[in-house]
């Protein structure tokens, strides 16, 4: 499990005129009233003494908001370091066999990930195969869009060789709107190894330690991306 960093927000649209707010004093009852005017009458100045009149002549007005802007940090850059670092720390296990699944935003930056270190070959010619570095992509009610951009994401399905799981829940209107779109751009991409999965209701209920959701998955990789073991492998930096 990779921990990633909060998505980037939109920022704050900068205020064009200041708030005015009316602050009305709080009626008092005739008792508190009556107390009041007492003290009042005890302050009040001898005939020796003037009363100075308060100088304040500006109303009640809230200062000029500031815009406020999200963090600098570049979180994708963060959140693909992480990525990074973890794939290096299974190589360094000897784990090789490796299937990344993303959910929400995650998925988007997953797939992100997963298409800046798969090779892509162009060369019709070349006979030998480039090994690629994860084996399948799994997406669970992801995402179309980062909240910064202004378009959807269109390019799920670079790599027609990488077998995709696209699961689903429909508690949630934006699932089936975006998995909907992702359907589409199958199609049109001819990713015959894409496949979705609706996933009706989650439950904490288990059979054999299993539940739907993790049933679904593990279907999944034993049809495509099964393991091989492999004896006295050694591996070489």
């Amino acid at each position: 499990a990779i921990s990633l960093p909060s998505s980037e927000q939109k920022a704050i649209p900068k205020r064009t005129f200041p708030v005015k707010t009316n602050i009305r004093e709080p009626s008092l009852k005739q008792e508190d009233q009556d107390d009041e005017n007492e003290a009042s009458a005890n302050d009040s100045p001898t005939p020796n003494e003037t009363a100075e009149a308060p100088q304040n002549n500006t109303e009640n007005e809230s200062p000029p908001a500031t815009n406020t802007t999200v963090n600098n940090t570049n979180t994708e850059t963060i959140a693909e370091e992480r990525l990074t670092a973890a794939i290096k720390f299974l190589h360094d296990k000897g784990q090789f066999n490796i299937v990344i699944m993303g959910s929400g935003i995650g998925a988007l930056r997953a797939h992100d990930f997963l298409k800046s270190i798969t090779p892509v070959i162009t060369d019709k010619k070349l006979k030998d195969r480039i090994e690629k570095p994860v084996r399948a992509f799994i997406m669970f009610n992801a995402r179309n869009k980062f909240t910064t951009a202004a378009d959807d994401y269109k390019d799920w399905f670079f790599d027609p060789e990488i077998p995709v799981l696209d699961i689903y829940t429909t508690t949630d209107r934006r699932n089936l709107y975006d998995v909907k779109k992702r359907g589409v751009l199958a199609k049109q991409d001819g990713a015959l190894e894409y496949s979705q999965a609706r996933v009706s209701e989650m439950s904490f209920e288990t059979s054999w330690g299993e539940n739907r959701l993790s049933r679904r998955i593990r279907s999944f990789l034993d049809a495509r991306v099964q393991g091989v073991e492999v004896d006295n492998a050694t591996i070489k930096n």
